[in-house]
């Protein structure tokens, strides 16, 4: 019979380099590893935070982000709010947002008018917060 040597943290299959090695390590959450790899790479390595909700971002949009219609189609999407800026406009000074929207295939930015901010919209414009928009779509080059 075979000696046994001590298990080391190096042993373990998360030691190879999974989620689960930096979870338990740094002690952090799924949503803390994927904002640190976003962070840090750019993009998420180890899954995404939507995934889980593939079902809903298709039941509540009619169109993927990748997919959008030509300029003035009306659409409804939905996904993760990846960044806010609160601004005021020019003219009037009334508030109004950009934000970066992101499903599981790609990013769009947002402009949240001065109208449907002050109507109760700035209440869900967080980062990490999930949100279904309407609206009509505007592709620039």
């Amino acid at each position: 019979m075979a000696a046994a040597r001590p298990r080391t943290n190096h042993d373990s299959p998360a030691a190879v380099g999974g989620s689960d090695l930096a979870v338990s390590r740094f002690g952090w959450s799924e949503h803390e590893l994927l904002a640190n790899e976003k962070d840090v790479l750019g993009f998420y390595l180890s899954g995404h935070p939507l995934a889980r909700f593939s079902g809903e971002l298709k039941l509540f949009s009619t169109h993927r982000l990748d997919r959008l219609p030509s300029s003035g189609s009306p659409v409804r999407i939905a996904g993760m709010i990846s960044n806010v800026r609160r601004m005021l406009t020019k003219a009037k000074k009334e508030p109004y947002a950009r934000c970066r929207l992101e499903d599981l295939d790609s990013e769009v930015d947002l402009i949240v008018f001065p109208k449907a901010y002050a109507s109760g919209a700035a209440a869900y414009l967080k980062p990490a917060e999930m949100v279904v928009v309407s609206g009509k779509g505007n592709r620039r080059t």
